[in-house]
């Protein structure tokens, strides 16, 4: 199952995370604070502090490997 977490570019990365599904991650959302612009992404499974579509890290590995 994939893990996932609360992202905010205000805050500059996950403001919360490990949640194991969509609908847990939700739930935390809601008690989050309102104002905040932040939406539910997939962590990477190799960089916890990376979302997993666009992970800095996985692309300059990507790179370096080319």
């Amino acid at each position: 199952m994939q893990e996932m977490g609360i992202w905010s570019n205000e805050a500059g990365g996950f403001i919360s995370s490990g949640f194991v599904t969509q609908a847990e991650a939700e739930a935390e959302l809601l008690v989050t604070d309102p104002d905040e612009m932040a939406e539910i992404l997939p962590i990477c499974p190799d960089h916890e502090e990376q979302p997993l579509y666009g992970c800095e890290e996985c692309d300059d590995d990507t790179e370096e490997g080319s």
